[in-house]
This record gives structure tokens, sequence and C-alpha cells, in this order.
């Protein structure tokens, strides 16, 4: 049976509940370019932990803050580059860079593998049986 594709409007406009049960504080259409965004940062910073399925609930929530603070300082400092006025003042941002480093620092600035299942666990999930016999 062939994929078929869903019309515009009736694409999902929220994530599945296995990936909101404990996700973001806020509700964002995934769709729209902010939302996008975000799960790409999520998604990135997650990846680099081991994946968003194997950190912690806690781990979670400051992947979420850490992304969060981590758009709102890029907001800032393409604002001060290109010389517009930035939406917060310079203290705020400076608050805004030792939180997120504080953040950074409980999750972590070592890149962690995901769990090796091996050739059983995936035969098994297959299937197949987890015997080397046969």
């Amino acid at each position: 049976m062939a994929y078929k594709r869903l019309a515009p409007a009736a694409k999902l406009k929220t994530l599945p509940a296995k990936y909101t049960s404990n996700a973001f504080a806020w509700d964002l259409d995934w769709r729209s370019p902010i939302g996008q965004r975000v799960m790409s940062e999520v998604l990135i910073l997650a990846d680099a932990l081991g994946g968003w399925d194997e950190i912690s609930p806690q781990e979670q929530k400051y992947v979420s803050r850490a992304v969060y603070l981590s758009i709102k300082c890029a907001e800032y400092e393409q604002a001060d580059l290109e010389g517009k006025p930035t939406k917060m003042d310079a203290g705020t941002y400076s608050n805004h860079v030792n939180v997120l480093s504080g953040i950074l620092s409980k999750l972590g600035s070592q890149r962690r593998a995901r769990p090796a299942h091996g050739v059983q666990a995936y035969l098994a999930k297959a299937g197949r049986g987890g015997s080397a016999n046969g």
C-alpha cells in the first residue's frame, strides 16, 4: 500500500501525544517557521545528548529551556549587529546568557552515544527470535 500524502488542512497541527507528554510549556504550530526552528534546535541538542527518548524528563525540560534562551539570545545578537533596536536590554541579555550557560553545564558538554541494543535485540524486535542457532 502506497503512502498517501495528506492535504495541508488534514495535517497534524500538534505533535503526537508521545512527543508532547513532557515536552514544552508553549503551544506552537509546528508547521510555522518558529515552530520548525524550535523543533530543529531541540532535536539537534537532544541528539547530542543521546536522543530525545533516551534523556530523562528533567533533561528534556533543560533542553526546552536551553533552546528558548538560545533563540532569544540569537535574536538579540542579530538585532544588535544589524544596528536595529533590541527587544531586551544588555543586562537582560547578559542574564539570559548566564542562565543558558548554567543549563548547558548541567546537560554536559560531552556528546553522548545512543545506546547500542545489539543484533539479538534487533532480531527479537523484528520477530525472528534472538537465538544464534537459528
